[in-house]
C-alpha cells in the first residue's frame, strides 16, 4: 500500500507521543508499505528514516497564522497524491491534521482513516461554549468523511460518537497502543545514585494534572515520607500541580527523598523505568494508558486506580494493583509492596509477560489489517 500520513511529528527522539509513533510508522514500512509523511518541521528528525517513508517537513507558524500550516500541508499533501499512486490517507490525533486529511481524501476520492483517542465526552464537558462549537465543526466533520475512525479504546470511541449520534461500532475500529518492549526492558544508565540511599524507589511519569491524579500521588508519597517510610520517590512531568508538587517538597522533613524530573526526554525514560521498584499514575480519567504498559514492560509492580482502561490492562493482584482513587487506598498499597518482596517480584514478572501483547509488530499488523479490510 502507498499511505499519506498526516503527523504533527517525526522521529525516535521526538516526545513520547511521536516517538512510539515513529516506531509503529517503521514497522509497517519494513512490512512492505510505502508511507508519504507530512509532519512538523520542529518536531521532525531526519536520522530515523527508513527507505519506504519519505517525510515532507512544512513550516511551523505562529499565532494568528498557524492557519497557514493548514494550507502548506493541504498544498504538500495534493502533490504527494498527484505524483504517486496513494492507496489512504491517514491522520493522527489533532483536528487540524484530522481536517486537512478529511479534505484532501473527499477532493480526491480516497480512503480516509483517523485515530483519535483522550478524554472523549469528559473533555467536552469541561469546555466552554466557543470550544464546543469548534470541537463539533472540527471534531464532527472528521468523523462525517472519515472511512474508519480509529480508537485504541472502545470506551473513547463511544463518548466521541456521541455528540454526532453515530455508532461507535460502525464508525470506529479498535487497535491498541503499541509498547517497544525491548527498548523499556533495557537500561542504558542507572539513577539510583541521585539518592543518598538505597531505600525502593517509587516512580510517577505523567502530565501532573488532577485528570491524571498527580495530587493523589504527590500527597501519598510526601505523607509516606513524613511518616518516616523508607521510599526514594522520581516524579516526571509537567502541568497545573507543579508550584503543589514545590510546597509540598517544601514542608517534608526529609525533601531529599523525592526527586521531581521535569518533562522526561523519550530516551531517558527506560532508564528511570529501569532504576525504579515500583510505578504509580492513580489517574482519574485515562484513554488508554500506554505508560503502564511501558512500565510493566520495564518489569516495575504497577499500582494504580480501578478504571476501565486499566481494568482491561492489568489483572488485579496478577499483573498489578488496582485502588480507587484515594490517597488512603493508594498509601496502603504502596506500604503492601513495600512490605511484602514475593509479591513484587509476582507482578514485576508477570507485568513482563502481559506487555508482550502489545508489540509494535503486534500493533502494526492491526492498522495494516483495519486499512486493507476498508479500502
Amino acid at each position: 500500500m502507498n499511505v499519506l500520513v498526516f503527523s504533527n511529528g517525526y522521529g525516535l527522539q521526538q516526545s513520547n507521543l511521536y516517538a512510539p509513533l515513529t516506531e509503529m510508522f517503521i514497522e509497517i514500512a519494513k512490512q512492505g508499505h510505502k508511507l508519504h509523511i507530512v509532519c512538523r518541521e520542529d518536531f521532525y528528525s531526519s536520522e530515523d528514516n527508513h527507505p519506504n517513508i519519505k517525510v515532507y517537513p512544512v513550516k511551523k507558524y505562529k499565532g494568528i497564522k498557524k492557519f497557514l500550516l493548514v494550507k502548506d500541508m493541504y498544498k504538500v499533501g495534493k502533490l504527494i497524491i498527484k505524483n504517486n499512486n496513494i492507496d489512504l490517507v491517514y491522520s493522527h490525533i489533532l483536528s487540524f491534521l484530522g481536517i486537512t486529511a478529511a479534505t484532501i481524501s473527499w477532493v480526491y476520492k480516497k480512503p480516509f482513516f483517523h485515530w483519535l483517542c483522550g478524554d472523549g465526552r469528559v473533555q467536552q464537558e469541561s469546555n466552554p461554549i466557543s470550544k464546543k462549537i469548534i470541537d463539533y465543526l472540527t471534531t464532527g466533520y472528521i468523523h462525517k468523511r472519515a472511512t474508519k475512525m480509529i480508537s485504541c479504546c472502545p470506551w473513547v470511541a463511544e463518548e466521541q460518537c456521541i455528540p454526532y449520534g453515530l455508532d461507535w461500532k460502525e464508525k470506529y475500529e479498535i487497535t491498541p497502543n503499541s509498547v517497544n518492549i525491548e527498548r523499556f526492558s533495557t537500561q542504558t544508565k542507572s539513577y539510583r545514585d541521585v539518592f543518598r540511599n538505597n531505600y525502593p524507589i517509587i516512580i510517577y511519569a505523567s502530565r501532573l494534572s488532577s485528570r491524571k491524579g498527580a495530587d493523589i500521588f504527590i500527597d501519598a508519597v510526601t505523607e509516606l515520607i513524613n511518616e518516616r517510610v523508607k521510599i526514594n520517590v522520581f516524579i516526571g512531568g509537567s502541568g497545573d500541580f507543579e508550584s503543589y508538587l514545590d510546597k509540598k517538597i517544601n514542608t517534608l522533613k526529609y525533601p531529599n527523598q523525592i526527586k521531581y524530573l521535569g518533562q522526561v526526554p523519550s530516551s531517558e525514560l527506560p532508564n528511570y523505568f529501569k532504576s525504579s521498584d515500583i510505578f504509580s499514575v492513580p489517574a482519574r480519567y485515562q484513554g488508554f494508558g500506554r505508560v503502564y504498559i511501558e512500565a510493566m514492560a520495564s518489569g516495575l509492580a504497577v499500582v494504580t486506580t480501578n478504571l476501565i482502561c486499566t481494568k482491561k490492562i492489568i489483572d488485579n493482584e496478577e499483573d498489578g494493583i488496582l485502588v480507587d482513587p484515594k490517597v488512603k487506598d493508594l498509601k496502603e498499597a504502596i506500604i503492601r509492596l513495600l512490605e511484602y518482596e514475593e509479591l513484587r517480584k509476582k507482578l514485576s514478572l508477570n507485568a513482563r509477560n502481559k506487555a508482550n501483547n502489545y508489540t509494535v509488530e503486534k500493533v502494526a499488523k492491526n492498522y495494516i489489517n483495519i486499512w486493507k479490510r476498508n479500502i
